[in-house]
């Protein structure tokens, strides 16, 4: 397999559109963060019952796992102008919607469905355009700009934090959130953004005319598999962490929700070092090497009753975990250079029917079997990720290079 590749020298116009990506990404990791917090607030202004409780996250993923499949199958590099500028603007409105007309049940709901298509559209988008721009160095790329989807995750509920604390007005976290998104739509318009980086930047051309399908290739199906795994362990892992440290470890809320903010900010340093230091290794090994590693300190975390201790292995859960996402979207473009579009949107539509599904599932299992051997289903879902990463790395790379 030969592949050739072209990049230009960088530009003033590339860099600019680097710096507009990264905000965008942080206003997307905002959006995926910041209604877990709110349920509380939204369930007691709406009065609603406990089976209603989750009715807006629901609808925002919905609208996120949707946008994921539209632009799989609508991407294309010339528009990506388009696509970036109307997703981003169509976020702004929908949040000074919920802003608006927050009295209505059903208007918010369909509001923030709207809210997660937007975003979706957004966060996809830059992927795939950052997947294109900067062809083998797409997995540098990629943990920096998803550094900043983990810093819009950690910001979200000290976002909503800060709001609660002067109001009960729990909407003011939209207006907050629109007032962010307010310029990128302007950026995103802009042209001159666009002609030295998306069209000249980096071309790849590939002799192997089976890349060009990579639905009916063996190599792609692993890769959603892998990265379905793997945000399913990192959603159940925040979500639950905080739940099992205040019923089986008898820490108060508060420091449960400041232990998985160390979470975070580890997701942001791993993220980094990789994104400087380690980018150019095997990828297909680091892969496995974090997944494995994963496994052991996420085990960890729930197996010490030492405080100071759990929250060590947390942090180095997040360390070596925090680079898998972005670099299976990496790894899908190395492969699938041809269509990058339609793998980075499966593959994220792959990423976030995990984060509906694990953590979902972990719940009944808790209940029938105790949350503290419950929560071991997220390391053995991490042993899982590493064995279909070697399996895809020893049995399928090895055979086609």
């Amino acid at each position: 397999m030969k592949i050739f590749q072209v990049c230009q020298n960088s530009s003033s116009g590339t860099w600019q559109l680097i710096i507009i990506s990264y905000w965008g990404m942080f206003n997307a990791g905002i959006v995926i963060s910041f209604l877990g917090p709110l349920l509380v607030p939204i369930s007691n202004f709406f009065q609603l019952k406990l089976a209603q409780v989750g009715f807006p996250v629901v609808f925002n993923s919905m609208g996120f796992l949707l946008a994921t499949f539209v632009l799989a199958f609508f991407w294309r590099i010339y528009r990506a102008r388009l696509l970036l500028t109307f997703s981003s603007l169509f976020l702004l409105l929908s949040l000074v919607g919920i802003v608006l007309l927050h009295n209505r049940l059903i208007v918010v709901l369909i509001l923030l469905f709207f809210v997660g298509f937007s975003a979706g559209i957004l966060h996809t988008g830059l992927d795939s355009l950052l997947s294109e721009a900067f062809g083998r160095a797409r997995a540098k790329y990629l943990n920096i700009l998803h550094i900043f989807v983990s810093l819009g995750c950690l910001a979200g509920p000290l976002l909503v934090g800060v709001i609660l604390t002067f109001s009960e007005k729990w909407y003011l976290v939209c207006l907050l959130m629109g007032l962010f998104n307010l310029p990128l739509p302007i950026f995103f318009w802009n042209k001159g953004l666009y002609k030295s980086t998306i069209f000249s930047r980096t071309r790849e051309v590939i002799d192997n005319p089976r890349l060009n399908k990579p639905v009916s290739w063996r190599l792609f199906w692993p890769i959603v598999f892998a990265i379905f795994l793997y945000v399913g362990i990192e959603s159940s892992f925040a979500s639950w962490t905080p739940v099992f440290l205040v019923k089986a470890r008898d820490v108060s809320a508060a420091i449960a929700s400041y232990s998985i903010s160390i979470f975070w900010l580890a997701m942001i340093g791993g993220r980094w070092l990789f994104s400087h230091f380690f980018y150019k290794a095997d990828l297909s090994r680091s892969l496995i090497i974090g997944a494995a590693g994963g496994a052991l300190f996420i085990a960890l975390s729930f197996l010490s009753k030492e405080k100071s201790l759990i929250l060590l292995f947390i942090a180095c859960s997040g360390l070596l975990i925090s680079y898998i996402y972005p670099s299976l979207l990496a790894l899908g473009g190395n492969v699938f250079p041809n269509s990058i579009g339609f793998v980075t949107g499966i593959l994220t539509a792959g990423g976030f029917a995990g984060s509906m599904f694990f953590p979902w599932l972990i719940g009944p299992i808790s209940q029938a079997i105790g949350l503290t051997k419950g929560v071991f289903i997220i390391s053995l879902l991490s042993i899982g990720l590493a064995s279909i990463l070697a399996y895809f790395y020893y049995f399928l790379i090895k055979s086609v290079s």
